[in-house]
Formats: structure tokens, C-alpha cells, sequence
């Protein structure tokens, strides 16, 4: 919809069809002809100009997006969320865990050659993000001997991490790290990483890494 702006009419003049006419035809084109839904918003398009942003589905909000057409949209938030099979951890020397499989991935963050997710170019510089690392240990009869899992960011900031000591034998070990709310921009990346102390290979496995943006 665009505003037509109306005749100039000077004191005394008479209002003519013409006059009439801009003004109903700027009121259909305007709110809240628009409108087609419940919930429906107007939002600015251009100078003089706007357009109908349709309501998003349940438990969506509205955010700015600079590239679509009403430089608004409705969406769940930004997720991502990669997942791994059964992975031998070398004992006592921190490895990275290889997650390759996307579970859900709409902004192509999973990188699954270097096994991180990482936030794309496109995205807003400094905006936070919780992250979540979680695998599971095989049983192993080492008491005492300890069993970790960690965030790091860009490769070296450890940003999570939780450990544990192992009790006994007869048990797996099932561990979750998350990350405080933890700032990074595009191209910045998070990883998986395990430890252990068994004495020899230990499989780490159902393991999974996801983050999600703080809106």
C-alpha cells in the first residue's frame, strides 16, 4: 500500500469528487484494509508506505531481519542442535568429539568437516547464546578416575565444563555441560570436547552439541 497525498484546497474552495476520491482511496489501501487475519501487524515498508506482516504460527515472535521485505519476521528463534555415534576418547588427553550429523539446522551452522557449530557470516555481531554439550560414557571399573565433558569457543576458550569422578564399574556415565551466556559473533564457533581417565580407550556416545540465540 502506498499514501497518494491529496489536492491542495484553498480556504472557501468547494471539496470536489475528485478530492473525495483520494481520500477513500488512501483509506482502502491503508489500515486496516490490509489486513486479511487475526493478528495481522502494519509495519513500514518505505516512506509513506507499509505492508501487512502476517501473524507467525503458535509460539513464534516477531523480530527484526534487516533483508526480508518488511525488515520483519515471525520465527521460533535461532537453534541448532548436532548429534554423534559411539566415539573411542584416548585415555587422559582431551579430544575433540566428532559431531556430523544434523539434527536441526536451519541456518546451515553445523560444519560437520572440523565437527563445530558455527555462526554465519550473516548473522548480527555479539548477540548471546547458551550452549549445550552432552555425552555418555561407557562403564568402566576405574573408581576415582575422573570422566569430562566440555564447550570451548573458537577452539581453546572453555566456556563449559563438567566432570565427574567415577564410582565404580557397573554404571555408564552420563554428563551434560552448559555454557553461561556466552557472546559470539559470525564466523565464531563452539565445540564438543571429552576427557577421561579409564587407563585406555573409552567410548563416549549419544553425544550431542546445540545452542540456541538469546532473543
Amino acid at each position: 500500500m502506498a499514501y497518494v497525498p491529496l489536492a491542495s484546497i484553498a480556504s472557501g474552495d468547494t471539496i470536489v469528487t475528485t478530492w473525495g476520491n483520494q481520500v477513500k482511496d488512501n483509506f482502502a489501501a491503508g489500515v486496516p484494509d490490509i489486513f486479511t487475519t487475526k493478528g495481522d501487524i502494519a509495519v513500514a515498508s518505505g516512506a509513506d508506505a507499509a505492508g501487512r506482516l502476517a501473524i507467525g504460527s503458535d509460539f513464534q515472535i516477531a523480530h527484526a531481519k534487516a533483508s526480508a521485505t518488511l525488515g520483519a519476521e515471525y520465527s521460533s528463534g535461532v537453534f541448532a542442535l548436532a548429534t554423534s555415534g559411539a566415539q573411542s576418547i584416548p585415555d587422559n588427553a582431551e579430544t575433540k568429539v566428532q559431531i556430523a550429523s544434523a539434527s536441526v539446522d536451519t541456518y546451515s551452522m553445523l560444519d560437520a568437516t572440523n565437527f563445530r557449530l558455527t555462526i554465519p557470516a550473516a548473522f548480527p555481531a555479539s548477540r548471546y547464546y547458551i550452549v549445550i554439550a552432552y555425552g555418555e560414557f561407557a562403564l568402566h571399573a576405574t573408581a576415582g578416575k575422573i570422566r569430562q565433558v566440555q564447550v570451548r569457543k573458537n577452539g581453546s576458550v572453555i566456556t563449559a565444563q563438567t566432570a565427574t569422578q567415577e564410582v565404580g564399574g557397573g554404571l555408564s556415565t552420563r554428563i551434560t555441560a552448559v555454557s553461561y551466556p556466552l557472546i559470539l559473533s559470525a564466523t565464531d564457533y563452539v565445540e564438543m570436547w571429552a576427557f577421561h581417565q579409564a587407563g585406555a580407550g573409552l567410548n563416549i556416545s549419544d553425544n550431542s552439541l546445540g545452542l540456541y540465540m538469546i532473543r
